[in-house]
């Protein structure tokens, strides 16, 4: 890939998502951009039909969907489907992928300003089964049902892959189904107002960073960073 992409969506999405990087010039590693998530035809097995909301108008405070959203507003239809109108704010917002620095590589950033709670996009790939195989470099583990499913990345992606870890981050995941089968989608939402311009960061959690300690420390510098190199010696010394 080049250095300067106007849209590496390739008109996949509503909103073009650019690339740029004045660093290094440096391409992005290849991979094939997918707008929805990739299921395998062996997965529609372990996915039961999803139970919509039954309300005619406006949900009830014990709305299913309510519960699920901190909404009033009616998202699911009662055929399981997740309704016209509230699809409609599930498009992603004006987004870039640019190059930050050596340590952390490649991450994205909004070209217009978010407010808190706000939908800014999903996290797409190919769906697989088991956690166990799970590469902490490409993926993002979900589960449903007591199953542990994982979103892989490495082939098959679009700009939620290049979205760098923060002990202090501006976006959190949430677990979406709005199919007919209630296949988990992850979703990434503004946890505060995020400026114009901002990199956009979410936490991956301690499992990734047991695994990925051995390798490396984490580049967020928080003031209360978790995975830096002074408390990990900490820790070490305590244990």
């Amino acid at each position: 890939m080049d250095s300067d992409i106007r849209d590496i969506s390739n008109e996949q999405e509503i909103v073009p998502i650019s690339f740029r990087n004045d660093y290094n010039y440096d391409p992005l590693p290849p991979f094939v951009y997918t707008k929805e998530l990739r299921i395998a035809e062996n997965l529609y097995s372990y996915f039961e039909e999803a139970k919509g909301c039954h309300c005619l108008d406006i949900c009830t405070e014990t709305c299913s969907c309510v519960l699920a959203s901190g909404s009033n507003t009616r998202i699911y239809e009662s055929n399981g489907f997740m309704t016209d109108d509230f699809r409609e704010f599930l498009k992603p917002d004006k987004l870039e992928i640019f190059y930050v620095n050596p340590k952390k590589g490649f991450g994205v950033r909004t070209l217009q300003p978010v407010k808190a709670n706000q939908f800014v996009m999903e996290y797409t790939g190919d769906l697989a089964l088991d956690e166990a195989h799970l590469n902490y470099d490409y993926g993002f583990s979900v589960d449903l049902d007591d199953i542990d499913y994982v979103v892989q990345t490495e082939l098959h992606c679009n700009a939620a892959r290049f979205i760098n870890h923060s002990c202090d981050c501006n976006l959190y995941s949430a677990k979406v189904v709005w199919d007919t089968l209630r296949i988990p989608h992850i979703c990434f939402y503004a946890r505060r107002d995020i400026y114009k311009g901002e990199e956009l960061t979410i936490d991956y959690g301690k499992p990734f960073w047991d695994v990925k300690l051995r390798e490396f420390t984490c580049e967020c510098g928080e003031a209360e960073c978790q995975y830096k190199i002074p408390i990990i010696e900490e820790n070490m010394q305590i244990s």
